[in-house]
């Protein structure tokens, strides 16, 4: 056998049969950079290795070091490019990172994910997501939870309970017309951990309404209120009891006083003439204490009627029979005190006497006085009180079977005429 020893660039034109292992190494420390395996083809080296055509190998390529690819790595019909492959660098398990592949952590969770567009999610444990947006049904079979808004443009069924910490506004809800007999209200239940429940509207209204006895309020049957006089406790009434009335000036409930009903009420009625043989009067049967009743104006006036009047259809009138009358009484030669109508002297005079004029006359009132024999002495008319008769104290009648006529005109002051 032959061998031939090249120490420079050589030439090589067909085939190089090796029927051993093909080393190459480092020529001057003598390291190992390339062997092959003529038994096993196995190829192995320590170096780059630079092929300018295709490679194709049989089996599988072990690398101890990096690999790098000009444009691809193709496996299959798999083509993954550098952008691809850059999906893959810099991944952080159970964390979404933009533009990059999604790998879970050691606990099957990923955090910050955005946006996911997708068909049916089923989750078998707890979820949390900032927001869901979907055009299927989203069912929950657990507990649904949101620090964001939840919208939901079509139906949402719910099999278990739902919990509110916020402000729950629903929109695009038709209006209709409420049955109170037979549609309900759903309310927070704050006795039942504050639980959703449902209750029919006159359900509602019988608890609104209270006890009627406290606030004089009913519910009925068809889900109306009512204000429930007959079943209200009963009382007498006192003058500051108060009544409810709508006020005009500014269209308001406002309270009033029963005195001041009465007391100002009256004066608040339509003025019209009165009808003396029809209408009525109201007055307090029994005294200042009394109940009140009415009484028809004819029928007071028939009760009023004294002597020598008479009353038709509410109207009074003299009786007739010689003009006008007037009350008489007759007197004794004494000292008295004069009411209205005439007064004569019945006996002669055995001195001088005094006849004082009434202390409280009402305005018109009219007194005479007729004496009779006086025998020489006088009858002196003397005022009540601080009044006066034209300015004088007293009227003396001297002669024997005068007369004087005095008419009060108020303000203690008499007139004679």
């Amino acid at each position: 056998m032959s061998y031939k020893f090249q120490t420079g660039p050589a030439l090589m034109v067909g085939k190089l049969v090796q029927s051993g292992t093909l080393e190459i190494r480092d020529d001057d420390a003598g390291t190992l950079r390339f062997q092959i395996d003529t038994d096993s083809g196995a190829i192995s080296g320590s170096g780059p290795s630079h092929q300018v055509g295709a490679v194709t190998f049989g089996g599988a390529v072990a690398a101890t070091g990096s690999v790098t690819a000009g444009t691809s790595f193709i496996i299959g019909s798999a083509d993954l490019n550098e952008t691809d492959m850059e999906k893959l660098d810099g991944i952080t398990n159970g964390t979404a990172t933009a533009a990059k592949a999604v790998v879970l952590d050691a606990s099957k969770n990923i955090a910050t994910i955005g946006t996911i567009g997708c068909g049916a999610i089923t989750s078998t444990g707890a979820s949390s997501f900032g927001s869901i947006s979907s055009v299927a049904a989203v069912t929950m079979t657990g507990v649904l939870s949101s620090s964001a808004a939840i919208q939901v443009v079509g139906n949402t069924i719910l099999g278990g309970n739902l919990a509110l910490s916020g402000t729950f506004t629903p929109t695009g809800v038709a209006d209709a017309t409420a049955d109170l007999n037979a549609d309900s209200l759903y309310f927070r239940d704050n006795d039942d951990s504050g639980l959703m429940k449902r209750e029919e509207v006159k359900d509602f209204v019988d608890g609104i309404a209270g006890t009627v006895t406290n606030t004089g309020l009913a519910g009925e049957s068809d889900g109306t209120m009512k204000i429930d006089i007959a079943n209200m406790t009963a009382a007498t009434i006192a003058t500051t009891d108060t009544f409810v009335f709508n006020d005009q000036n500014g269209d308001v409930l406002r309270q009033e006083t029963v005195d001041d009903l009465f007391t100002i009420g009256p004066a608040l009625t339509t003025e019209a003439a009165i009808t003396v043989a029809d209408d009525y009067v109201l007055f307090l049967d029994g005294g200042a204490t009394g109940d009140a009743k009415k009484e028809k104006w004819a029928d007071i006036a028939t009760a009023i009627a004294g002597a020598n009047i008479t009353a038709t259809n509410g109207v009074l009138a003299a009786s007739a029979g010689g003009g006008d009358t007037m009350t008489v009484s007759s007197s004794q030669d004494a000292d008295l005190t004069l009411a209205a109508g005439l007064t004569w002297q019945a006996s002669a005079s055995a001195g001088d006497r005094t006849w004082t004029l009434p202390a409280s006359p009402d305005n018109g009132d009219i007194i005479t006085v007729k004496v009779g024999d006086l025998n020489g002495n006088k009858i002196s008319i003397a005022r009540a009180g601080s009044q006066t008769i034209d300015g004088a104290n007293s009227v003396d009648i001297e002669s024997n079977f005068g007369a004087v006529s005095l008419v009060y005109v108020g303000s203690d002051l008499w007139k004679i005429y």
